[in-house]
């Protein structure tokens, strides 16, 4: 019988999993006390000063080439903020179960753009790992009751959470690149501060005319974690691990996510936690296990 290998990687992304399975639960209580234009574009300030807090004390800042300037925008703006504007439009727009369906697509966006741009190859047991791994999903969405419908809104509102999936997997791609020649704290601290500067121009106005004294501590400490912890800290180690072990086999951590939701929803707000979604639990966790039994399970072909 083959013993199952978790190396420090592993536990890393299963780390980011939890930080972004707990931030839908943190940011529902937080919408309490914030609307959500204010309260995402505060948190993605509060996540672009801590990235860069991080990289001050790091000492890390490396001066940037022009072109390498150039491709950090495009990733900043096309990637990041495209990603960012996609699933808030597309969350507004259809249901929790449409939502996750989608958000559960990342590994095949991911695999799908690798092969038109030829950088990584997946191999058949990482395909067959990427299929389990959304069947997984797809079982937690029927545990958990969330509705799968299709009309006019839920079309419109799928269609931005693609373009808002295809963006996160070209910024989960492209940022390999830069973080070979720079760290992955002032790689990420560049992503979200080009879309945080982008959302405040969009959303000045909210900004501005909220009584932000009103906020309870409760509602800071909730933007506080979604923006410092979740987004900022989260996206740093998703960054430095796909220099680690590419792409497609990162991406595959997304899909825990909803595990973590599940696991803090039971305790803290007395979700059911039932055979369906334990179901889908295990498939997610095998097909993750299939993915990660050989080190020749990805090429990169980064020129």
């Amino acid at each position: 019988m083959k013993k199952i290998k978790i190396t420090y990687v592993d536990f890393i992304l299963i780390f980011v999993a939890f930080l972004w399975g707990v931030n839908p639960v943190v940011v529902k209580i937080g919408m309490r006390y914030i609307p959500p234009l204010p309260f995402n574009t505060m948190r993605m300030v509060i996540a672009s000063v801590s990235c860069w807090i991080i990289l001050y004390i790091s000492k890390a800042y490396k001066k940037m080439d022009k072109k390498d300037l150039k491709e950090l925008l495009y990733l900043g703006v096309f990637g990041y903020f495209i990603y960012q504007v996609g699933f808030i439009i597309g969350i507004k727009n259809t249901t929790a179960g449409n939502t996750s369906l989608i958000v559960g697509m990342l590994p095949i966006s991911v695999a799908l753009l690798n092969k038109i741009f030829n950088i990584e190859r997946a191999t058949k047991k990482m395909i067959f790992g990427i299929i389990l791994s959304f069947i997984g999903v797809f079982f937690i969405i029927l545990g958990s009751g969330n509705q799968l419908r299709i009309s006019y809104q839920d079309i419109k509102g799928g269609i931005f959470l693609v373009i808002g999936q295809l963006a996160l997997g070209y910024y989960t791609i492209f940022s390999k690149p830069l973080v070979q020649k720079y760290s992955n704290i002032q790689v990420t601290a560049s992503f979200i501060s080009i879309a945080t500067i982008l959302f405040l121009i969009i959303n000045f106005n909210s900004i501005i005319g909220f009584d932000w004294k009103s906020v309870s501590t409760t509602g800071w400490l909730s933007n506080v974690f979604s923006g410092a912890i979740s987004m900022g800290i989260g996206n740093v180690l998703w960054i430095w691990c796909v220099k680690k072990i590419g792409s497609i086999r990162t991406s595959l951590y997304n899909n825990m996510a909803p595990v973590f939701t599940i696991i803090v929803g039971y305790i803290f707000i007395g979700e059911t936690f039932g055979v369906i979604k334990i179901i889908g639990t295990v498939i997610i966790f095998v097909g993750m296990y299939i993915t990660k039994n050989k080190k020749e399970n990805y090429v990169i072909r980064f020129k």
